[in-house]
């Protein structure tokens, strides 16, 4: 195909969508919702990166929020039966240790949450639901996670650093993708309307 015939055609194709958005006034609602989404997610998580990165905040919010999620998951390493201890950020036992990092503290995926479920068009009260059933799962998932990462490294530390890198990263990310789309088709008018649809 010529570039001549390239460009007519993508043309063609271009007004012919112009058109269709025109004759259906839904379509164009619902691309000017999708567009107010995104642009509303991009912004909420920009906004909450900046903020978790602002030094004050950084020390005073941040490190405490960190410190309350090592203490949990040493918490329940005890539970569990294992003897571990340490202050702060540390999780320390007889032959390994583990330091929780701010990345591992499960806030940008929190942010990410937040900021996809409160930018979505729906109500208010639905976005608090949203948060409300969200944000517990993955707190506590996170808490198990640095466990299992701690458990993982004192019994094979050959595996901790690629496991912790990349597998478990992606478990926080799945998970919370998971709890999203399950919130939007249960709770919202939009996902509602979807499994109607899907079921009729």
């Amino acid at each position: 195909m010529s570039k001549k015939h390239k460009r007519t055609f993508s043309t063609r194709a271009l007004v012919g969508r112009t058109r269709a958005t025109r004759d259906d006034p839904d379509r164009a609602q619902r691309d000017r919702a999708i567009l107010r989404f995104t642009a509303t997610t991009i912004v909420g998580v920009s906004v909450f990166f900046a903020l978790t990165r602002i030094p004050f905040l950084s020390i005073h919010v941040v490190y405490p929020y960190t410190e309350f999620i090592t203490r949990c998951s040493r918490q329940a390493l005890r539970i569990l039966g294992h003897d571990v201890g340490g202050e702060g950020l540390l999780i320390s036992g007889p032959s390994f240790s583990v330091l929780v990092q701010n990345v591992c503290n499960g806030l940008e995926v929190t942010g990410i949450f937040l900021a996809a479920t409160l930018a979505f068009p729906t109500t208010w009260r639905t976005k608090l639901i949203g948060v409300a059933l969200g944000y517990p799962v993955i707190f506590l998932f996170n808490v198990g996670r640095i466990a299992a990462l701690y458990l993982l490294g004192f019994q094979v530390p050959n595996v901790f650093e690629t496991v912790h890198r990349y597998y478990a990263q992606a478990l926080v990310i799945i998970l919370t993708l998971t709890i999203w789309v399950f919130w939007v088709m249960t709770f919202t008018e939009h996902g509602v309307k979807a499994r109607h649809r899907v079921s009729t």
